[in-house]
């Protein structure tokens, strides 16, 4: 062991609390960081509008779609319901001869 001590804890000196300071001074730094923000913060609200504006552009895209698929739908289904009407129709006629032949 060396003939030095280490000083315990309750040995070492306790310092003064550091209180911060204000300085009132405005300099170029200050003043390139305000408008560095608020440049950024400008340009970040512009591209959410860009953004916003693609967005509705796609949405009314896919909304034209949809209204033009649910169309094609409701005709695909009228020409099903056609074809059914002619089916029975068909059935009927059937019915109708084998009804006829059945009773001679």
């Amino acid at each position: 062991m060396s003939g030095q001590q280490q000083p315990q804890d309750d040995q070492l000196p306790m310092h003064k609390s550091v209180r911060m300071r204000f300085d009132p001074t405005i300099n170029l730094g200050h003043i390139l960081t305000f408008v560095a923000a608020i440049s950024i913060g400008t340009a970040g609200y512009f591209d959410l509008r860009k953004a916003d504006v693609v967005h509705d552009m796609r949405l009314g895209s896919i909304e034209d779609k949809a209204k033009a698929g649910e169309q094609r739908l409701r005709e695909d289904l009228r020409e099903l319901r056609d074809d059914m009407r002619g089916i029975r129709v068909g059935i009927d006629r059937l019915n109708e001869r084998m009804a006829q032949q059945v009773r001679p």
